[in-house]
């Protein structure tokens, strides 16, 4: 069966939604105990009902950064750093003051992962970011914003299974995916048209609001 997908495109560096089917095969030849006890840890844990405005930023921040290149394993609570280097969005172990912009790109914020999934981003002074940031972040923007504009159910648009992405950004991205239908799920979300509910939100076309931030 066909699922809605979120892959990593390496030639655009962009984010692409598309149709694959799910595959049964074991991720970068790690053995069947450690997989299943990654399943568990990005397990996402229940927090208290959020509104709606809330989960679509928290959402589209969450996609953002999972959009990035990286291969840790990302642990709740811990600092990571988001860079754009030659119009791709790039996450990192590493504090922007400990090496040279040569070498790591335009810094955007400080990134940190929710236990229940989500991600959080404190990003620089928005007045003074850099314009090829604000070129990224509005082409980001409008790719989610078309591919939620759509008559299928919401349930249908969340991605859940993503291919060809890195071990932990699979691994993060498929706990983001069971903890967004859980609280979309909440507001009785999940079968109504995507474009409905988005447009219920009333955004303006401001991209950091869309990305909720401030």
């Amino acid at each position: 069966m066909a699922a809605e997908l979120l892959i990593w495109n390496k030639n655009l560096c962009v984010n692409e939604f598309m149709h694959s089917k799910q595959k049964k095969s074991n991720p970068q030849g790690k053995g069947v105990v450690p997989v299943v006890n990654h399943w568990y840890t990005y397990e996402p844990v229940v927090v208290e009902k959020k509104s709606t405005g809330q989960l679509f930023a928290e959402y589209f921040t969450s996609l953002l950064i999972l959009s990035a290149d990286f291969r840790f394993k990302p642990v709740q609570g811990a600092n990571y750093f988001l860079y754009l280097k030659k119009q791709c969005w790039v996450l990192s172990l590493i504090e922007p003051e400990r090496w040279s912009y040569e070498r790591r790109g335009e810094y955007f914020g400080s990134c940190q992962l929710q236990e229940d999934m989500t991600w959080s981003i404190d990003t620089i002074d928005l007045e003074s970011v850099h314009p090829d940031v604000d070129q990224a972040l509005k082409l980001f923007y409008q790719q989610i914003a078309l591919h939620l504009d759509s008559e299928k159910p919401l349930i249908e648009i969340l991605p859940f299974y993503l291919d060809e992405l890195p071990y932990y950004r699979r691994m993060a991205a498929t706990g983001l995916a069971r903890s967004m239908r859980h609280s979309f799920g909440e507001h009785a979300l999940l079968d109504k048209p995507s474009k409905n509910v988005l447009s219920a939100l009333q955004l303006s076309n401001h991209n950091s609001e869309f990305l909720g931030i401030s």
